[in-house]
């Protein structure tokens, strides 16, 4: 998965390369993020995502839009949370 900002549209766009699935967002509208969340919860592993920590995102890419830095942080902290419980998950199911 890959987050990408376009600056002249301000929108946010989150790309599953494994699938093709695109969620766009537009930062001059309302922002809503049900059906981005309905569609990581549906998941049965953990999402990969470039790069891997929103510190790296935010040191590669230079986005002055605070908005959009906000929403692309939030992305993350639902893959993060995501990727825990999946974890989590996959821990409680391996026999001892």
């Amino acid at each position: 998965m890959e987050i990408r900002f376009n600056d002249s549209e301000k929108s946010v766009e989150v790309i599953f390369n494994d699938t093709g699935k695109v969620f766009k967002f537009n930062m001059e509208t309302e922002v809503k993020l049900t059906d981005f969340v309905k569609y990581v919860s549906d998941n049965d592993k953990e999402i990969s995502i470039t790069p891997e920590k929103f510190e790296e995102y935010q040191a590669k890419h230079s986005i002055q839009y605070k908005e959009a830095e906000k929403l692309i942080e939030y992305l993350y902290k639902i893959i993060n949370a995501f990727n825990e419980s999946v974890r989590t998950v996959l821990a409680a199911d391996k026999p001892s």
